[in-house]
């Protein structure tokens, strides 16, 4: 929790965020709906626990996600964390990543990705994306923090080890 606090820039309460944090959740078919679970369990009692153990970081953080598979779809827009309903928002979007979907009782629907692949290049790229627009439109330097969680290796869209210095989006990506 230290190590957040610190990422985070944590202390006094100020105007204007500080950090813009985005969580890239993989959402593949090689996670097992029990570990999906975990993952998306782990994820809300973590920032349920920063933020409690954090009251001033309220206003300091952005936070956005997606979730991946074959493609990317976006599961919260990046907005700053002002207060505890902006958090529930939040934790609510990543909790409803774990509802039934049309295979009711048997699996996570994962928010509707296309389980049949793992696009890592892509969605650091859907990620660079909203940072630096979000960056941008607050006219001032961020932290920027990208964190992908997988249990696998890029199999398909953008080779997520190149180097690019202009990122080039996937042909599905609006």
């Amino acid at each position: 929790m230290l190590g957040a606090a610190l990422l985070f820039g944590v202390g006094s309460a100020q105007a204007a965020p500080t950090t813009a944090f985005w969580r890239a959740m993989d959402g593949s078919g090689s996670i097992s709906a029990t570990d999906f679970t975990t993952q998306v369990n782990g994820y809300v009692s973590a920032l349920n626990t920063f933020f409690t153990n954090n009251s001033g970081a309220y206003g300091q953080v952005a936070i956005g996600g997606n979730i991946f598979g074959s493609k990317v779809i976006q599961f919260f827009a990046l907005d700053v964390i002002d207060n505890a309903g902006d958090l529930l928002a939040l934790t609510t979007a990543i909790s409803n990543l774990n509802t039934d979907g049309p295979d009711a009782g048997t699996a996570p629907d994962r928010g509707g990705v296309n389980t049949g692949g793992t696009a890592i290049g892509d969605v650091i790229v859907a990620a660079t994306t909203a940072l630096t627009a979000f960056q941008t439109a607050q006219a001032m330097n961020l932290r920027l923090v990208i964190d992908v969680t997988t249990d696998g290796a890029n199999n398909t869209g953008l080779n997520a080890v190149t180097r690019r210095t202009t990122p080039q989006r996937p042909a599905w990506m609006p």
